[in-house]
């Protein structure tokens, strides 16, 4: 099944769409990515296709988000809907057109679904590396959760790993430590180790702020180690 809209062709599988052109163009991620690779139990209750944008996407300023005051908080929501640009509705479900930085999006693959048919979409780590970012988008906090503690077991730690460094983000990385630590997943990878090592030893030496887990989202409890307030 296929149709057209504003000047793009878009094919059906399953229950997702894919709009037809280069493989570098148009992917599947967020909520979308979170229900392809199966990390929830939930149903979709809407989907994001993305595409790449050199300048910063407002979805990948966690740092931003958390200082936005209150009153700008405010007046961002009345004029933008945070979950994108509705780009049209299928069976009640809501697809939504997102940007997503380069330098914060390394990972992105090709899906077979079918013979004919492949998606683009951000791979299992990217995936779970976006939650943070945007956790509504994917859900919610229970779905941001449930998805870590399923994609833990599936997860390639040394390409986590890989992913972390590229896009050489400190506060990323205490986020993801934390949320290691809190789904109590045992890291396996040297890469891996050596990288939460290395940044626990220089947080340990240096006076940094304390974050929360996610963007303007307050935790009940406080991770010393990586300095970040969790649910």
């Amino acid at each position: 099944m296929g149709f057209a809209h504003n000047g793009a062709f878009w094919v059906q599988t399953g229950p997702f769409f894919q709009r037809t052109g280069p493989l570098n163009g148009p992917f599947h991620g967020s909520g979308s990515a979170v229900i392809l690779h199966s990390l929830t139990s939930q149903r979709a209750s809407h989907h994001h296709i993305a595409k790449r944008s050199r300048k910063p996407a407002r979805v990948d300023q966690i740092e931003k988000q958390d200082e936005r005051p209150p009153n700008q908080e405010k007046k961002s929501r009345a004029f933008r809907n945070p979950l994108g640009t509705l780009i049209f509705s299928y069976q009640g479900i809501p697809f939504y057109a997102t940007k997503r930085t380069e330098s914060r999006l390394v990972g992105v693959q090709k899906r077979i679904e079918g013979p004919r048919t492949q998606l683009r979409i951000t791979t299992i780590e990217q995936t779970l590396l976006d939650t943070f970012f945007q956790p509504q988008a994917c859900g919610g906090l229970s779905v941001v959760v449930e998805a870590w503690e399923n994609g833990c077991s599936k997860l390639d730690q040394s390409r986590l790993a890989l992913y972390l460094s590229k896009i050489n983000n400190l506060d990323l990385i205490r986020r993801a430590g934390a949320m290691l630590e809190m789904v109590r997943e045992p890291i396996k990878s040297d890469s891996l180790r050596t990288l939460l090592m290395r940044t626990r030893e220089a947080i340990a030496i240096t006076t940094l702020p304390s974050i929360t887990l996610f963007p303007g989202v307050k935790g009940s409890d406080f991770n010393r180690g990586w300095g970040v307030e969790t649910p």
